[in-house]
């Protein structure tokens, strides 16, 4: 993922990482709730005209999500959710980079043969970064708080599920994953 920012001291700063999750869920009514675990393995700040290297560091987070619109016809389903979510990683002394999210967001697509999913997907989110380094702490937030892109899914045998996102439009990145549902 890269996140591009505008800090409040030093202006505009990238934020470039690495993440892995994992999420366990229950639907409750015709909501879904899930809670979000992982990691960062690798990560890079550019603000200041400077480069840093970050460590590896953790993400935390919840969300939920209902159907909106079930599909009928040519008609797509229409899917919303919110997410909260942290991260943090540190990088040599004692610098250290922390970012929260507010998020919402929306999918509209359509499911094939009870088995194939194509899908749009667009959020809106904010929140603040912290940049804490040499004793001081630059805050800032995203300079992009939308995203806009394309997913597809695959559900496969024994409630296993694969999936795939891009999100090319705002706030940019990728991610896939496998998805088991008992």
């Amino acid at each position: 993922m890269t996140a591009r920012l505008t800090m409040a001291d030093t202006g505009h700063a990238v934020l470039r990482q690495q993440q892995g999750v994992v999420w366990l869920g229950r639907t409750v009514g015709a909501w879904q709730v899930r809670a979000i675990a992982g990691g960062q393995w690798s990560g890079a700040f550019d603000s200041g005209g400077k480069h840093f290297h970050l460590n590896p560091g953790w993400a935390a987070g919840v969300s939920a999500g209902r159907n909106i619109l079930a599909q009928h016809g040519a008609w797509p389903y229409v899917s919303g959710s919110g997410a909260l979510a942290v991260a943090s990683m540190s990088g040599p002394g004692d610098q250290r980079l922390t970012a929260a999210d507010l998020r919402i967001g929306f999918d509209a697509g359509w499911l094939f043969a009870d088995r194939f999913d194509v899908h749009a997907v667009g959020r809106l989110f904010g929140g603040p970064v912290f940049w804490r380094r040499a004793g001081t702490t630059d805050t800032g937030t995203d300079r992009w708080h939308v995203q806009l892109g394309a997913g597809l899914g695959v559900r496969l045998a024994a409630g296993l599920s694969v999936f795939a996102e891009a999100v090319p439009l705002g706030e940019t990145g990728a991610s896939a994953g496998v998805a088991a549902r008992w």
